[in-house]
This record gives structure tokens, sequence and C-alpha cells, in this order.
């Protein structure tokens, strides 16, 4: 499993293990390359399938607002595309920026070419870019709080320990540097 993996014949007590390109663990969808598009995919479909659940409630119940149509969004729609983003949410979320665009629009029965910014703006609902990268960042800090002794905190400081260029908390640093969020809750600076 990873980007350069070869094919190999892994056994378990004599029986063949099977090779996958992506499986889903804790509702969360891991591939071999690393990359997040899989588990993006099927966020936006599930999430397809609330919506459209939802739609039936707009069309009978509270005609003419929005309100209750827009609070159950929120709770039901936008916690589906943004499941797991404690973990992927410093990475690219071009797939549910669309789909969160395309569910608005359809809430609000605008067309397709109607700015995904106005939309947005008119229903009062961040984007899943903004919405991820603070659920990450609050990871980071509850995490940062926990005892040395839990798995999270250790890996946290294993990470922090290899300086990967590439690793969640290289990104995060940058991130929290880039808003002016406050650096305490970044493990190792005061």
């Amino acid at each position: 499993f990873g980007r350069n993996h070869q094919r190999h014949r892994w056994q378990l007590d004599g029986e063949p293990i099977e090779q996958v390109n992506s499986f889903v663990y804790l509702g969360v969808t891991f591939s071999k390359t690393g990359s997040w598009a899989y588990h993006h995919q099927r966020s936006s479909f599930r999430a397809k399938t609330r919506l459209n659940l939802l739609l039936k409630l707009k069309n009978h119940s509270y005609p003419g607002s929005l309100v209750p149509l827009i609070k159950v969004y929120k709770a039901k729609v936008t916690t589906m595309l943004l499941y797991g983003a404690e973990i992927w949410g410093l990475y690219s979320t071009t797939v549910l920026e669309q789909t969160q665009s395309q569910h608005l629009r359809c809430i609000l029965g605008v067309d397709s070419r109607t700015s995904a910014v106005a939309v947005r703006a008119e229903l009062g609902i961040h984007t899943i870019q903004a919405l991820s990268k603070i659920r990450a960042y609050n990871y980071w800090c509850k995490v940062n709080e926990m005892e040395t002794d839990r798995l999270p905190k250790l890996c946290l400081l294993e990470q922090i320990k290899l300086q990967s260029q590439s690793s969640w908390t290289i990104k995060l640093t940058n991130l929290v540097r880039s808003c002016g969020l406050p650096i305490s809750c970044v493990p190792g600076e005061q």
C-alpha cells in the first residue's frame, strides 16, 4: 500500500490477502496513492443522497423560508462533506467545493452559472476549504492538550520530530502562521 508499491503476494495463515486500490476505515476512504480524491468522491455522492431527501422537505414544508432548510443542510449534508476533515482538511477540496456549490444553487433554485460566492453569501454558508481548515486547527489544539501517553499525541510528536516538509504538521504550522492564529497551540512553540 503506497505510491510506489509493488504487487506482492501476501498471505495470512496460508490464505492470500487481496490487494485493493482503496478501502474504507471508520468512514474514511484511504487510497493506495495517498490521495483524498476517493474519499471526496464518496463523500460527495453520499451528500447528494442526503440533499435529495432534504429537497423533498423544501418542497413540502415551510414554503418561502430557507432558514429551516439551511439549518438541516448544515447539520446533515455539510457534516457529510466534512467527515474526516481534521486529517484531510489541509489538502485540496475542489470536488467538495463543487459539490457544495451545486447543492446551494439547487436549494436557492438559481442557474448553474450563478457565482458560488454570491450563493454562499446569500445563504450565509462558508466554503468547505475554510470549514475544513478550522476543523484541522481545532483538532491540532485538541491533540496538543492531550497527555503525552495518548496515541494521537505520540503521532503528532513523531511527525514534529521527523520534520517532513509534506507532513500534516508542517502544513498546519504554515496555516496557523499565515492566518495570525494563536501560535500557543503549536507544539514546541510559545
